[in-house]
């Protein structure tokens, strides 16, 4: 496997997120809190998705992320450290309520950062 990054315009990498958060939602879809919660291969799924999310964030420009200050760019890096650094500490509910809570509106303003672009 090559070491060198591939480079991939950002509009591109909010692309990514978009296919992220669609991946989550069928995923999910059809389950509850509690069905998640002890469903490991979906919250592994989706906890990749949210890994993705996390990259993705790290290669918009500063610029964008600027103009559109209501996205919660860092919360969703952060999000990424959580998956990936402290992975055993995940509680499923939490992942279940940000799916549920932020995600549509995520989603939303994804859609309207690649609009006003």
């Amino acid at each position: 496997m090559s070491r060198e990054k591939p480079s991939r315009e950002w509009r591109e990498r909010i692309s990514d997120m978009l296919a992220a958060i669609d991946e989550i939602f069928e995923f999910v879809q059809g389950q509850t809190s509690a069905s998640f919660a002890v469903d490991a291969k979906t919250l592994k799924a989706v906890l990749a998705n949210f890994a993705i999310m996390g990259e993705a964030v790290a290669q918009v420009p500063e610029e964008v992320r600027a103009r559109h200050p209501a996205i919660a760019w860092r919360q969703i890096r952060d999000m990424r450290n959580l998956v990936v650094h402290v992975y055993f500490a995940i509680e499923p509910g939490i992942v279940w309520d940000t799916i549920q809570t932020d995600l549509p509106e995520l989603r939303r303003q994804l859609l309207a950062v690649l609009q006003d672009q």
